[in-house]
């Protein structure tokens, strides 16, 4: 059912209005000329490029649904341009059986029909949940924008192309893979890599160099484990070796004179003799000397190194190198103190050179630290590298970042992919639910088409349409079957051929509706399948006398308001007398069941508005308001203003309508196209008053004054003229 028709940009409609309704029967009146048959001719054929601009709500589904539209096209198409018409197939009641099992087809189609619905509803209710769903997994991903984009701005250049929807950057996320076992570094560790990489703008660090393998030789350790002693020979080496201060007695030999002086430097007692003192000089011989030196280069050496010995700076000032920074510092601590233990030893051994020590050659430590270096290096390495192909480089962080953010929001993700597992196995199910409904509608149907071979035919509507003449009171012409064929053709007593060409406005009308009713309750193909059907129907009443339009209401009511079960019907028209007659006139039944709007036209177009029962007025008021509106079109006007002297002074007051326009006031030169105007014989088609597109309004107004008043009916003139008008 049709809940709104938009038109716009076509015909008299200039801008855009809507007929809204939510009523299985909708009524529209308006006068000739404001656009009613434009409107059925959109609804006979939506598609129609020229309509561009207009549309349906919903759409209608052709599967299911069709609209049939009675128009002067349709009279055009099916009478004026076709000798024979198409027979209508109707159901014939004759074999009551085949009857009843259409019947309950049709009524099992229906029940199919409703469970198809549910299933659709509880699909829409699937597709809600899967809906929100995504929606609150897309805003739970959407707060990445805000952490990586704006702000250090160091990584928002991961967010380009997706930093503008949350559909994209959610689909980035969700399309992202990572292997549950790949370790991935921290956003912050990413952030800082990149500051590092492009704050070095294009230059690189230098590697670090090596320590050697070893600063104390094996000669060294061994000299360290020597017991320095000096000749035995020497008459005095018993005496040192038993008190073990040979190096106290050598430092003191320097301070022997030997130039005739024996005092002894220890105890100035005169006890120094040549030969003492060529003993001494005995035992400290020249291999003694050799390992003292040797020892003291030793000492001099590990010197030297702690106190040139400092921490590579690099691993203060390399960032990259941040992280092994503690670790080289523990290293080469303990390399310092390895090697101020050697010289500890070293001095000791001097002094006390029959001594053995053990001295540490320190290539444990220093095979530590150049551990660390050589782990500097291959950072460094890596990061000249990563420098020299900073694109490519950026490339990769950006697809550690997706992969961070892919796993960050797992639980999101998970809960979004639950959601789809569930929809698409609902879907699934209810696939195959309108698959299985779709097999039981094929069978109802083929039940259908093999009654109707039985009950369906065309002598049915040839009786519905022939006894709807007689009851119309048409006697002198009716329409028989076509020999050999499944059409119709219209005939009368005296002649056959192109009868329809023969009759008057009002017999071509009714003989033209009536075919429609039977194309409304029948099908024009006997295998045809059933469908929902939107009856449009516009101006049936038009050319027909009062009696006549009094039967077509009563059959327009009996078959499209009061009983038949279309899914839908509007009826156009411009009789408010019709008008009346098939509205329902109790408020309960009309508020059930129909809607009321009216058509308007002035200078900015055609407009529809809601109508109110109490509105409806007879003709005569109506197009009393059209002429006291001065937004109407100057040519409808004219045409207004025609219809009330047909009214008045036709019907009213019973006087010649051309009497009337031979009193001398009129004859004036100004009054010349108003005259003219009224005296046209064809003054009610609507192609007529398209003729006359320039006259004086204001000349026409006075004339319109001056037939009632020198008709005497200036005050029934002054009454009229405050009737309001009709606005859009």
């Amino acid at each position: 059912m049709l809940s709104e028709i938009k038109l716009n940009g076509f015909a008299s409609f200039k801008q855009e209005t809507c007929l809204k309704t939510d009523k299985p029967v909708n009524f529209v009146y308006g006068l000739n000329g404001t656009g009613k048959s434009s409107i059925t001719r959109y609804l006979a054929d939506p598609l129609n490029p020229k309509f561009s601009h207009c549309s349906m709500v919903p759409a209608i589904d052709n599967a299911q649904e069709e609209i049939l539209v009675y128009n002067q096209d349709y009279i055009h198409e099916n009478f004026v341009e076709q000798n024979h018409q198409q027979g209508i197939f109707t159901l014939s009641k004759a074999n009551k059986d085949a009857y009843d099992a259409i019947k309950k087809a049709n009524e099992q189609l229906s029940k199919l029909q409703e469970q198809e619905n549910s299933i659709k509803e509880e699909q829409k209710k699937s597709e809600g949940s899967l809906a929100r769903a995504e929606a609150t997994a897309r805003e739970k991903v959407w707060e990445l924008k805000g952490k990586y984009y704006g702000g250090d701005r160091v990584l928002d250049y991961c967010l380009e192309g997706v930093k503008g929807s949350k559909i994209n950057l959610f689909n980035k996320v969700l399309d992202t893979t990572v292997d549950p076992e790949e370790v991935l570094r921290p956003i912050e560790t990413l952030k800082q890599d990149l500051i590092q990489l492009t704050a070095m703008e294009g230059q690189t660090y230098s590697t670090i160099a090596e320590l050697p393998l070893s600063t104390i030789t094996e000669t060294d350790i061994l000299l360290g484990k020597k017991i320095i002693v000096g000749n035995h020979e020497s008459t005095i080496s018993s005496v040192i070796e038993e008190f073990s201060n040979a190096t106290w007695i050598r430092a003191g030999m320097s301070y022997v004179k030997g130039n005739g002086d024996n005092r002894c430097p220890f105890c100035h007692q005169g006890t120094i003799t040549v030969e003492y003192i060529k003993a001494l000089k005995s035992y400290f011989d020249e291999s003694y000397e050799h390992d003292i030196q040797s020892l003291k280069r030793i000492e001099q050496t590990i010197t030297e190194m702690l106190v040139r010995m400092t921490p590579e700076k690099a691993f203060e000032e390399i960032p990259i190198l941040a992280s092994l920074s503690e670790k080289y510092l523990l290293a080469f601590n303990l390399y310092k103190t390895a090697l101020t233990d050697n010289l500890g030893k070293i001095r000791f051994k001097i002094e006390h050179p029959n001594v053995e020590q053990e001295l540490n050659d320190c290539a444990e430590e220093i095979s530590a630290i150049n551990a660390i270096i050589i782990e500097a290096n291959v950072k460094i390495t890596d990061f000249n590298s990563r420098v020299a192909k900073l694109p490519e480089v950026k490339s990769s962080i950006k697809d550690e970042f997706w992969k961070y953010q892919r796993r960050e929001y797992d639980s999101t993700l998970a809960a979004y992919n639950d959601a789809v597992k569930i929809h698409a196995k609902d879907t699934e199910s209810n696939k195959k639910k309108i698959a299985e409904i779709e097999a039981q509608r094929k069978q109802q149907f083929n039940i259908i088409a093999t009654k109707q071979k039985n009950v369906v035919n065309v002598e049915e509507a040839i009786s519905h349409i022939n006894n709807n003449l007689l009851c119309i009171g048409i006697t002198d012409f009716h329409i028989v079957k076509c020999e050999g064929e499944d059409a119709y053709r219209i005939i009368r007593t005296e002649e056959d051929d192109n009868v329809f060409h023969t009759l008057s406005e009002g017999e071509k009308m009714l003989i033209s509706f009536l075919y429609f009713v039977e194309t409304c309750i029948g099908r024009k193909n006997a295998d045809e399948q059933e469908k929902k059907k939107i009856i449009v129907i516009d101006d049936p009443i038009s050319s027909l006398s009062h009696i006549h339009v009094f039967n077509i209401s009563c059959l327009l009511r009996e078959v499209f308001i009061d009983k038949y079960p279309f899914e839908q019907v509007f009826i156009f028209t411009h009789s408010l007398y019709f008008f009346y007659e098939i509205v329902y006139r109790k408020k309960e039944a009309r508020d059930d069941s129909q809607k009321l709007f009216r058509i308007t036209k002035n200078e900015k177009g055609s407009f529809i508005e809601e109508m109110k029962y109490a509105e409806i007025r007879n003709d005569y008021d109506s197009y009393w308001s059209i002429v006291n509106d001065p937004n109407a079109p100057k040519a409808l006007m004219a045409n207004c203003m025609r219809n009330i002297f047909d009214y008045f002074f036709g019907f009213v007051d019973r006087l010649e309508f051309n009497n009337i326009f031979n009193i001398q006031e009129l004859k004036d030169v100004r009054f010349t196209a108003f005259n003219h105007y009224m005296n046209r014989e064809s003054h009610n088609g609507a192609e007529n008053i398209n003729d006359f597109k320039e006259f004086n309004y204001d000349d026409f107004q006075e004339a319109f004054k001056l037939v009632f008043e020198k008709a005497g009916y200036g005050n029934h003139y002054k009454k009229m003229r405050k009737i309001g008008t009709i606005k859009p």
